[in-house]
C-alpha cells in the first residue's frame, strides 16, 4: 500500500501521521509543494504526482489559507483537482487542517476566514453526537 502525503511546506511535517502508516507497513510518499526557500513567496508553479500511483492521499495542513489565492493561488487549483481525481478514483483522501480546507473546496463547499483564529485542539458539539460525539 503506497499513501501519497502532501506537506505543504518545511514548517508542517507530517509527523506522527507518517509515523502511523510506516507503522502499518504503508509505504509514504512525502510531496513538498512549497520549498524552504519560497516559503516567504509561497505562489510556486504546480507541480503534483499521479494521484492514480496510490492508495490514499493525505494534503497537510498549512500556514496558509485556501481563500489567500494572492499568495497561493498558483498551486491551491491544481491541488484541489488532483483531490477531485483520487475521488473519482476511488481513492481515500484524508484531509488535515488546509488539508481539509482544499478538500471541502474539491467537493463544492466555501472557505472563508473565520472570526476568530482556530488553532490547535478545540471542543466540538455535533448535531449528530451519535456519528461525531461532543469533545
Amino acid at each position: 500500500m503506497r499513501a501519497l502525503v502532501i506537506q505543504h511546506d518545511h514548517v508542517s511535517p507530517p509527523g506522527p501521521i507518517a509515523e502511523r502508516l510506516e507503522d502499518r507497513l504503508v509505504e509514504v510518499v512525502c510531496h513538498q509543494v512549497v520549498p524552504e526557500e519560497s516559503f516567504d513567496h509561497p505562489g510556486v508553479p504546480p507541480a503534483f504526482p499521479d494521484v492514480t500511483g496510490f492508495d490514499l492521499v493525505i494534503p497537510m495542513g498549512a500556514p496558509w489559507a485556501a481563500y489567500d489565492v494572492e499568495r497561493v493561488g498558483s498551486w491551491v487549483g491544481p491541488e484541489v483537482e488532483l483531490l477531485r481525481q483520487a475521488d473519482a478514483a476511488g481513492i481515500p483522501v484524508l484531509g488535515i487542517c488546509f488539508g481539509g480546507q482544499l478538500l471541502a473546496l474539491a467537493h463544492g463547499g466555501d472557505v472563508a476566514r473565520s472570526p476568530m483564529p482556530e488553532i490547535g485542539w478545540v471542543a466540538i458539539e455535533s448535531d449528530r453526537p451519535a456519528l461525531v460525539p461532543p469533545g
